[in-house]
């Protein structure tokens, strides 16, 4: 069974194997986690970026790259993540991200992690939960329609029945952490 939980610790420094990461379907990005994504992993988000400018991206899309690893100078990477997915979760980024749309995003990214498991002995996943927690200011004020909550109930919906799997689902520390299911039971 796979084992998935919510943490505080900074994203980019997970010692997961795969970062999935929710971007936008028209290439624009207002969270700092990711503004800061695209310039460790340029290769990576240029490719997402040339896909998003000529309009092929649609909601559910799932692009994975190997991470190019930089081998000599300051910036050399030891470890860490090899891949990188990103995740189509929403038009633009101002758009709030439905429980629905969120669940059809991993549904779609579950076959890549089959082939990553399988092939490349990935065993360790970190989702960026904060960016999905997009909200939006209308007339009633602040409305929130994926919470953190609902992110870690989808999560574990789709990945309970992967075996030798773990999730982490990274939140900012102003997030309240959700308890789990399988915490209430123990």
């Amino acid at each position: 069974m796979a084992q998935i939980f919510a943490l505080h610790e900074p994203f980019l420094q997970s010692k997961a194997q795969l970062l999935v990461i929710p971007v936008s379907a028209d290439g624009h990005i207002l969270h700092p986690v990711i503004a800061r994504s695209k310039s460790m992993f340029v290769d990576n988000y240029d490719s997402y970026h040339k896909k998003a400018r000529a309009g092929e991206l649609l909601l559910g899309d799932v692009l994975l790259h190997k991470i190019q690893k930089q081998h000599t100078g300051l910036g050399v990477q030891m470890g860490g993540a090899e891949y990188v997915a990103h995740i189509i979760t929403h038009q633009s980024p101002a758009q709030p991200i439905s429980v629905r749309t969120f669940t059809k995003c991993l549904n779609n990214f579950k076959p890549h992690l089959y082939e990553l498991m399988r092939y490349k002995g990935v065993r360790r996943v970190a989702i960026l939960g904060s960016a999905l927690l997009v909200t939006q200011i209308d007339g009633h004020g602040m409305v929130e329609w994926l919470t953190a909550d609902n992110i870690m109930s989808a999560c574990n919906d789709v990945f309970a029945d992967i075996p030798k799997i773990t999730v982490g689902v990274h939140f900012s520390r102003t997030t309240a952490l959700p308890i789990t299911q399988k915490v209430l039971e123990n």
